[in-house]
This record gives structure tokens, sequence and C-alpha cells, in this order.
């Protein structure tokens, strides 16, 4: 997945968010869930979730990586 996530040309609104994506770490994906919890513009809050489900999605733990899926998709669920 990693190796094709690179091939995806994708527009980051903040290096922290591009980090995030590319290593794939817990501390950047619950800054991007901080980030959007802290923001009342949902289409901010949306678009720092989905940057966060990325970066999740590249969790080498399975545990953490289902554990912060699920989070991710019911706050997502939660702004429809």
């Amino acid at each position: 997945l990693r190796r094709l996530c690179k091939h995806i040309d994708c527009d980051f609104e903040s290096v922290e968010a591009r980090k995030a994506w590319e290593d794939g770490s817990v501390s950047n994906v619950e800054t991007l869930i901080e980030a959007a919890d802290s923001v009342s513009n949902k289409n901010r809050k949306r678009e720092l979730l989905n940057q966060a489900l990325s970066s999740a999605e590249c969790i080498k733990n399975d545990t953490q990586k289902r554990n912060y899926v699920a989070l991710i998709k019911d706050k997502l669920r939660d702004l429809d």
C-alpha cells in the first residue's frame, strides 16, 4: 500500500499532513485527529480526518491501525 501511495499525487494543506501521510506514525495520526477536533469548519474537519485516515492505514501495527481507522471513520460518520 505504501509503495502504491507514493505513486498517487496528493495535495496536502500542510507539511505536517504530508509527513503524517508518508510515515504513518501514530503520533502524527493523533495530531491530525486533534487538529480536526479543534476546527469548527465541517469541510476542513473532514479534510483533516481523511488525511488522518490515509496515514492510519499505513500504520504497521495491525491492532493500532484497526483502532485508529475505526475511530476516524466514526468521526467522519458523525459529520454527516
